[in-house]
């Protein structure tokens, strides 16, 4: 027999595991020998209508290819206004790519929009966790701790991480993994500055002329590729934005002129469009401080406003821009972008939500 004696004199708070020597050690994860291999994308946006964004998807390859060759990770922040196809573009590049990363894909949606409140760091983790087979009592209780679980487990895999709809810089660097052969994609409404050094920052526009106008030509068919003239003035009233350009196609879905009526309602079109029935264009409404805001009249300033009510995710708010008085509802992209020029007459609205200027009150 052995010549050691196995015991504990001590209090035990939580399990215990003591062993002598131990020949084997077999770890569970869920059933699981190995920790599984999650792949969380949903349905490919090229099945959804997703078009274009061409550009965007080619810089993203190249950027992976620069970060497989200097051996690090890679992130990258897609900024934009609200429905310009930052989440879509994302999702399309991780389907285009998923082969690539035979580790794992996590996709977090951390609601950084929602009125309701961001999701913590904490639930995002658990999430990721629980598909890596941590669950019930085996996943940890704290944020730290699920961090550190995460990161140890994805340590060594080629894993890829959409973290869509960002708020701040602070929610998502506590879900960063650790592998140097890790990608994340990043999409918030904000350009998250301050996440750290060697982030890559991505901003999507709306589409250049050609491309709306070709959006719009698939999405009518019938014919609608013999009215150029239209389409184009159809674009711009809608400032080349993908969500309003969709939305306008399944308006006009029915409709076997478009010329017709195009100068009829180009100038107030926004306002005109519908979303399950209902007119999105916001009515004025009360701030805090009693002031009227109204949304923008200018197509290409700050269209995703104008569908707060159909969609919950598209809120107005007021121009973020230090000392904007305009009072009018902006997508909250224009934080600190004020025009010199009009700056030193006085002026404080913001050059890109609000494209007016007012003076001090």
């Amino acid at each position: 027999m052995d010549a050691w004696q196995n015991g504990n004199s001590g209090s035990v708070d939580g399990n215990l595991i003591q062993a002598g020597r131990i020949d084997q050690l077999l770890m569970q994860f869920g059933g699981h020998r190995e920790p599984p291999v999650p792949d969380m994308l949903t349905l490919d946006p090229r099945h959804l209508g997703f078009t274009n964004r061409t550009a965007e998807l080619h810089e993203l390859d190249r950027l992976w290819r620069e970060a497989e060759q200097a051996g690090a990770p890679l992130v990258v922040v897609l900024s934009g206004m609200p429905g310009i196809g930052k989440t879509l573009t994302a999702l399309r590049w991780a389907h285009r790519m998923r082969e690539e990363f035979p580790g794992g894909i996590f996709v977090g949606d951390l609601h950084g929009s929602d009125p309701a409140g961001a999701r913590t760091p904490a639930e995002v983790l658990g999430t990721f966790l629980g598909r890596l087979g941590l669950s019930g009592p085996a996943l940890p209780s704290t944020e730290e701790e699920r961090g550190a679980a995460f990161r140890e487990i994805t340590a060594y895999r080629r894993i890829l991480v959409v973290l869509d709809d960002a708020a701040t810089a602070a929610q998502v660097r506590a879900l960063l993994p650790s592998s140097p052969t890790s990608a994340v994609l990043v999409t918030s409404r904000r350009e998250l500055t301050f996440l750290a050094s060697g982030i890559r920052s991505l901003p999507l526009a709306p589409f250049e002329e050609d491309a709306a106008v070709e959006l719009l030509t698939e999405a009518l068919g019938n014919g609608a590729a013999a009215e150029q003239h239209a389409l184009r003035k159809l674009s711009e009233a809608c400032g080349r934005h993908p969500m309003a350009l969709q939305v306008l196609a399944t308006q006009l879905g029915d409709r076997t002129s478009i010329s017709s009526y195009v100068d009829r309602v180009a100038p107030d079109l926004l306002r005109r469009l519908e979303v399950d029935g209902e007119n999105p264009s916001p009515e004025p409404s009360r701030s805090a401080t009693g002031r009227c805001r109204r949304t923008s009249s200018t197509p290409t300033g700050c269209w995703a406003a104008t569908r707060a009510r159909s969609s919950p995710w598209l809120r107005p708010r007021h121009c973020s821009t230090d000392g904007c008085t305009t009072q009018r509802t902006c997508c909250g992209l224009c934080a600190g972008r004020t025009s010199s020029s009009r700056r030193r007459r006085g002026g404080t609205a913001c050059m890109r939500c609000c494209g007016s200027t007012r003076g001090r009150s």
